[in-house]
């Protein structure tokens, strides 16, 4: 575990927090390694690593479907984080049909959007984060739910 790896294991889970915390952002990449996404043991909804709780048939056998993102699905603002208005327009049309750029501009005020990392809550690569969630994520599960 990332835990382990980064030798802060300890019973007390403030602790265990705290070093995490304290840990470089160069050392958590290294040992979180390169895969894009992991499940996250919340111990609400996923109580259990996913592939433990099948292999030992702990899971809701009815259950036929699980779908959903999370906020850091995308990590935009980790790749882009000086990204301007242009910039999000030839992002945005990797993506998307041009048919509908027009649209998402006006609608998310883009043309208004900022590449200060500062900037609250008009910063070009956060709107664009929200725009490819909502593309690549809920716009999909919407459709495959009315089909």
């Amino acid at each position: 575990s990332v835990v382990q790896k980064l030798n802060c294991a300890n019973n007390e889970q403030d602790k265990v927090l705290l070093c995490l915390r304290n840990s470089s952002i160069e050392d958590l990449l290294t040992v979180y390694g390169n895969r894009y996404t992991r499940p996250i043991i919340d111990n609400y909804f996923f109580p259990r690593y996913p592939p433990l709780a099948i292999k030992n048939g702990m899971y809701n056998k009815d259950l036929s479907l699980i779908m959903g993102n999370n906020d850091d699905e995308i990590a935009v603002c980790y790749a882009y984080p000086d990204i301007n208005f242009n910039e999000t327009l030839a992002l945005l049309s990797q993506y998307i049909e041009e048919k509908w750029i027009s649209r998402i501009v006006d609608y998310f005020h883009l043309k208004n959007c900022s590449s200060d990392r500062t900037a609250d809550v008009n910063r070009c690569c956060a709107i664009t984060h929200l725009i490819l969630i909502d593309y690549l994520f809920d716009c999909n599960i919407r459709r495959l739910y009315n089909a």
